[in-house]
């Protein structure tokens, strides 16, 4: 699943996130849900892609513009329709996922 806001290739900050979901179906459907409000709150995300694997276990690539804003947009405090939909997400997850930073991410796309 791509997931396209901004412009990827100008991404200063990647995160590679893996983990295991108890329901892939409904994670699914968390992470579709309320796009253009999840947008205009963490506009620092420029885009992400989604592979699910084997066993509700997953990876997301998520795009950012810069780490300090992807710092700054994990401490702010989401409205409470997307607070619970985070929260959920958290009841689906099997252990804790991983997480993989790419500070100095080199982007070629075609």
């Amino acid at each position: 699943m791509v997931d396209v806001q901004g412009d990827p290739d100008q991404a200063g900050f990647v995160q590679v996130m893996q983990g295991q979901s108890s329901d892939p179906a409904r994670a699914r459907q968390l992470m579709d849900q309320d796009a253009d409000r999840w947008a205009a709150f963490r506009p620092d995300m420029l885009g992400s892609l989604s592979v699910g694997h084997e066993g509700g276990r997953y990876t997301m690539v998520m795009y950012f513009s810069s780490e300090a804003e992807a710092r700054d947009g994990e401490r702010k405090v989401p409205p409470p329709e997307l607070q619970a939909q985070m929260e959920e997400m958290g009841k689906l997850s099997v252990g804790e996922p991983e997480y993989f930073d790419l500070k100095q991410p080199t982007i070629i796309s075609p």
